[in-house]
């Protein structure tokens, strides 16, 4: 469903202006476009339309957003733990390190 027209498309994240920090960004020709690929990717699973900065759409499942946002697992906390533990005891030796100079 590619659009062969002689305007140009133009949609992108707006993070690089920062009165659109939090908004998608584009022109008028840009954002049908955008509409007619979302569309495509709500039927079809994906859209590979050229819109400017991206090279598509996809539709994805719920459960891909909140696999992200699932807890840390045991391992993970416990690497995190250890980590800034050591970060305190080498802080912690500087500091007794640094008074027994005086």
């Amino acid at each position: 469903m590619k659009k062969e027209s002689t305007t140009k498309i133009y949609v992108s994240h707006g993070s690089e202006w920062p009165e659109h920090e939090d908004f998608l960004v584009g022109n008028k020709e840009g954002l049908k476009t955008l509409i007619d690929s979302i569309n495509e990717a709500i039927e079809n699973g994906e859209s590979k339309n050229d819109l400017y900065e991206f090279v598509g759409v996809r539709c994805l499942d719920t459960c891909f957003f909140e696999k992200n946002q699932e807890k840390a697992s045991i391992l993970n906390s416990i690497m995190g733990w250890s980590i800034l533990f050591f970060v305190g005891c080498v802080f912690l030796i500087g500091i007794i390190t640094i008074i027994g100079w005086f």
